[in-house]
């Protein structure tokens, strides 16, 4: 049976140092919990794999791949499971936080880290680009909530005074009844307003820079 390494997702600039890694870590006794018995395209069925010690990245066992290599920022967490993934998340919060890896890439044209907040008078803080600069390409964007609108088969969340021009997110009427998990999604997403939320997708031009939401575990908003 094939492997693939679950909810997370290489990307160019650290593909090479994220294989050598696997490469390494592979040599070590390791297990595998199948996370969906249907394998993908290329016949692989995603796992969560977990080792012995190896003094190298992450040494307990009981952590899976996945998490070490979000750790040290080898790869981006994409949830696609269906699992609670809360462990990988803060794992690449971590990351991020530490400019590890991946996160360390700060120039507008490649970084995968990007922000849609106007908190900071309209500078990027800590040398972050803005999302404008991030059309075209699949990117985490932290930001604050400014407002939330709803219609008829599709939520937006707003992230300036002009949703015209301003980053949005979007969310179509199944991401956003699955977020909110039976309770009225009106009442669950009109308490974000104010509040920080991450999101990760490709960013699309319409009037402004805009995210169609894919999935759910997709969206992360900070806790009131």
């Amino acid at each position: 049976m094939t492997f693939r390494l679950a909810d997370v997702e290489f990307v160019p600039e650290y593909q090479d140092l994220a294989l050598n890694w696997l490469q390494t870590t592979s040599r070590e006794s390791d297990k595998a919990l199948l996370l969906l018995d249907d394998p993908d395209f290329l016949g692989r069925r995603p796992a969560w794999i977990t080792s012995r010690p190896s003094g190298g990245l992450g040494g307990d066992n009981s952590v899976p791949w996945s998490q070490r290599l979000l750790l040290a920022g080898l790869v981006m967490a994409l949830p696609q499971t269906g699992s609670d993934v809360g462990s990988l998340m803060d794992a690449e919060d971590t990351a991020i936080r530490q400019r590890a890896g991946i996160w360390s890439i700060r120039d507008t044209r490649h970084a995968y880290f990007v922000t849609a907040s106007t908190e900071w008078d309209g500078a990027p803080p800590s040398g972050i680009p803005s999302v404008e600069d991030a059309i075209g390409r699949f990117v985490v964007v932290d930001g604050v909530v400014r407002s939330v609108e709803h219609q008829e088969w599709r939520s937006y969340l707003n992230f300036g005074d002009n949703w015209r021009s301003d980053f949005t997110i979007a969310l179509d009427d199944a991401v956003r009844r699955s977020i909110a998990g039976g309770d009225n999604f009106e009442k669950v997403m009109d308490r974000w307003s104010g509040r920080k939320v991450r999101v990760r997708g490709i960013i699309e031009s319409r009037g402004g820079p805009y995210v169609s939401l894919e999935n759910p575990d997709w969206l992360c908003v900070q806790p009131e």
